[in-house]
């Protein structure tokens, strides 16, 4: 019994993982110029859920799944089963530099592709038969049927070092259907450790090698419903270290427990941040739950490096609102880029959409506070697939507009049916350079990123021929890929100081013990001081004062993540964090 995500519903987001922002001297506010443009000569791959990551030396990696035929670059695959999926790596000046297929009898996918600090990839999808990887690496099948959750290192020559797969344990599965896992990302944080996300339903067990979650989330048994884990390896031998459940997606009325189109980031503290779509009811083990909604809105939550949730948001409006990408600045601030369909709600602001598709950009604080939202709107299709961010916290964008469009309040030229832009954003959210490129026919960029060297370098599609300013870039045929870079060079972030309109966080607290279970004591505060407990959405859940032996209660608490906030006699402010178990 396959379970649908986005991959087989529309092309997926294009996605950029792994990309270096390297600080350098700080760009001209002017528009940058068009340095260098050619076309790869090879077709682009459309294929059903690809997604594209560019790499910290401007390599691009493509994975994705199709059916019985593709073209990945050059390569063509015809499909061993009813899905096979691949994963492919272009080179700097967009030639393919080899291609790995993942097929057997029964269905197969590739989801995402991370990288580390060497250039490894790594590779996430989901099998049913086995898969013989190559170089001794191979995917068992057995002992249970169903289909499972792979992940797969790969040397940055195509060569497979590892794998790994789910253990599944028959359980209390309903004999018709057995269990079935699906992954929805990956990534690599500063710790050399892999981190994958997946979910699981239908069975009362899931695991990695042997290893089970350390606790298991309520109802997991109820038809249509999923259970989404964070599984954590080492980088370097593939070893699962931890597994834990980190949402629980309740059955939907439109989709089942269905969450999809994820990204996973590391937070400057070790955390983690999960932004994914969803169509059911997402809840977290602390009791924090959303509504289910009527078509795909966005998930953000921030986890510490515990697994604990700190917060939980979501944002969309009344129609289809698809993520593309995201990406975190040094800050530790959340960026995200999209399309939605007739508006969409981010806070208190609310993005008015002009056409059949239009593109967003939203800022979130570490504490999950919304910042501001930029929209790409035109009557037309538009949407923003790919996102960097520089150390200073400017955020930059490509993706793909119609005539008439206007972004950040400014219009845009058009050459064509859709053209290509790009556009950098202040970490204020105001417009700081706008730049275009296309010609008659659809062209679109895919990813960018800055290199090791600090070129702002941008990947995508064009037409037959389209124009870079003055650098013509033609093919003959559509379709075909383009590298291009940019005059524009990433700032270095500024030397830390409170903003002059906001007002100083407080004095840290130090409460301890942490986690807590009943008291709470707080070092330094004088009795009778008042304190609130915020929960993960930021409402005060609890206000108290201080006791005669520096404490206040925890008891009857919701386990999970909590602010705290005082102020004392002398209007000094304290804050600080507390796990409750």
């Amino acid at each position: 019994m396959p379970t649908p995500t986005l991959a087989s519903v529309r092309i997926a987001g294009l996605l950029l993982g792994g990309l270096l922002c390297s600080q350098g001297s700080a760009h001209a506010q002017t528009t940058p110029a068009w340095t260098r443009a050619a076309s790869t000569r090879d077709y682009l791959s459309i294929h059903s859920g690809s997604i594209r990551h560019l790499d910290a030396a401007g390599n691009v990696y493509e994975v994705g799944q199709f059916s019985v035929a593709a073209s990945v670059g050059r390569t063509y695959l015809y499909s061993q089963g009813s899905y096979d999926g691949y994963l492919g790596k272009y080179n700097a000046d967009g030639t393919t530099a080899w291609v790995r297929q993942f097929g057997s009898a029964g269905e197969d996918g590739a989801a995402d592709v991370a990288f580390d600090a060497a250039g490894n990839a790594y590779v996430v999808g989901t099998y049913t038969e086995a898969l013989n990887l190559g170089n001794g690496v191979r995917l068992d099948a057995a002992p249970n049927s169903g289909q499972k959750v792979f992940i797969a290192k790969y040397a940055p020559n195509g060569t497979p070092l590892w794998a790994q797969h789910n253990d599944s344990y028959p359980g209390t599965m309903l004999p018709t259907c057995p269990p079935t896992a699906r992954v929805l990302g990956v990534q690599v944080d500063s710790a050399n450790h892999v981190n994958v996300t997946c979910v699981y339903g239908l069975a009362t067990n899931f695991g990695f090698g042997g290893m089970l979650p350390s606790t298991p989330l309520p109802n997991r048994s109820k038809p249509g419903a999923n259970s989404v884990y964070l599984a954590r390896f080492s980088a370097t031998t593939g070893t699962p270290l931890s597994l834990k459940p980190i949402l629980y997606i309740s059955p939907s009325v439109t989709a089942g427990g269905l969450a999809f189109q994820q990204r996973l980031l590391t937070t400057p503290t070790g955390g983690t941040y999960l932004v994914a779509n969803y169509v059911a009811a997402p809840s977290f083990s602390t009791g924090l739950a959303f509504a289910e909604t009527a078509s795909p809105d966005v998930l953000v939550a921030k986890y510490n490096a515990s697994g604990l949730v700190e917060w939980a948001r979501t944002f969309g409006g009344p129609d289809w609102d698809e993520l593309t990408d995201a990406r975190t600045d040094a800050a530790g601030n959340l960026y995200i880029t999209g399309s939605f369909k007739q508006s969409l709600r981010f806070g208190s602001t609310t993005l008015a959409g002009a056409g059949a598709e239009d593109g967003f950009l939203v800022k979130y604080s570490p504490e999950g506070v919304e910042q501001w939202a930029q929209s790409l709107t035109s009557p037309g299709a538009d949407i923003l697939r790919g996102l960097c961010v520089d150390p200073a916290g400017n955020a930059y964008v490509t993706g793909g507009y119609a005539p008439q469009a206007r972004l950040g309040g400014t219009a845009l030229a058009s050459a064509g049916q859709l053209d290509i832009v790009v556009a950098a954003f202040t970490p204020k959210g105001q417009l700081n350079w706008l730049q275009r490129a296309g010609g008659t026919q659809d062209d679109e960029g895919f990813s960018l990123g800055f290199t090791a060297e600090g070129r702002l370098r941008v990947f995508g599609y064009t037409g037959t021929s389209a124009s870079f300013d003055a650098i013509p870039v033609y093919y003959g045929y559509a379709w075909a890929g383009f590298v291009a870079e940019l005059a524009a060079s990433p700032q270095a972030a500024p030397p830390a100081e409170p903003l002059e309109d906001a007002p100083l966080p407080g004095q840290a607290l130090q409460p301890y013990p942490n986690p807590a279970t009943a008291q709470l004591h707080l070092p330094g505060l004088a009795a009778g001081t008042r304190v609130q407990l915020l929960d993960a959405l930021g409402r005060v859940v609890r206000e108290t004062t201080v006791s005669a032996a520096a404490e206040v209660s925890v008891q009857g608490l919701a386990p999970g993540m909590y602010s705290l906030r005082a102020t004392d006699a002398q209007s000094q402010r304290y804050v600080g964090r507390v796990a409750v178990e």
